[in-house]
């Protein structure tokens, strides 16, 4: 019987399109199935969600033969957005590191979450980095500043939209381990013909080194980047 670390087990969701696919550890395409929603809406059915897992979820189990523990999440919906917030810190001409980081990135997202508090986020990227006047990329190593600046973004949804998605998802004991923005992957997708479901298990595996994992706390084998990200969870 295979485990869940043996693969991966996504649900594509748009108000036009379904898809239900697992991809195995070597990112092998082991399962898909499709379905176009005919009668199309602004809003995504939840009936048609329910109805299209109903009659593929024990398909894919007696697949794999395995039960579906996990999955993943990637949503292509009018409801994300985005909002920036940017944090100084005198640094007093230290050098930052990884603590430094850590802590004003742990109060960009508790501030974030006391002003959205019905908004989950689902991304949270490091956009600039400003040492001084200086702008980077990405964190420069043993470098002494004054101060520090930090701008970031976070990529948000309506957490009553994931409360609806999980109730039907506990429906046949799966529990959702990651929501993706389709709008956010696909910004890293170089043609048509690229996977979504492929770039989705490179987001998982830090594709952008400058997102903050957030990922679930009792997952094990994680890389050093997830570990110390993990108090986000």
């Amino acid at each position: 019987m295979k485990n869940d670390f043996e693969y991966k087990t996504f649900l594509f969701i748009s108000v036009e399109k379904l898809v239900l696919t697992v991809l195995s550890s070597n990112q092998k395409n082991l399962f898909k199935k499709e379905l176009l929603i005919k009668d199309v809406s602004n809003e995504l059915n939840l009936n048609i969600i329910n109805d299209f897992l109903n009659k593929n979820i024990f398909e894919v189990e007696k697949f794999l033969n395995s039960f579906v523990n996990n999955i993943f999440l990637i949503i292509d919906y009018k409801d994300f957005f985005s909002i920036e917030v940017s944090l100084k810190k005198n640094n007093y001409g230290e050098i930052f590191d990884f603590d430094d980081l850590s802590n004003l990135l742990r109060e960009a997202k508790d501030q974030c979450k006391k002003t959205l508090e019905n908004q989950q986020i689902v991304h949270m990227k490091i956009e600039n980095y400003i040492f001084d006047e200086t702008s980077y990329s990405y964190l420069p190593k043993n470098l002494h500043c004054n101060y520090i600046s930090l701008d970031i973004n976070f990529i948000c949804i309506s957490k009553s939209l994931i409360l609806d998605l999980e109730k039907i998802l506990k429906n046949y004991q799966i529990s959702v381990n990651k929501v993706i923005s389709y709008g956010y992957l696909a910004n890293f997708l170089n043609s048509e013909s690229d996977d979504i479901f492929h770039m989705g298990e490179k987001i998982l595996n830090g594709y952008n080194k400058n997102e903050v994992l957030l990922v679930n706390k009792t997952h094990e084998n994680k890389g050093f980047f997830e570990k110390f990200f993990n108090f986000f969870s």
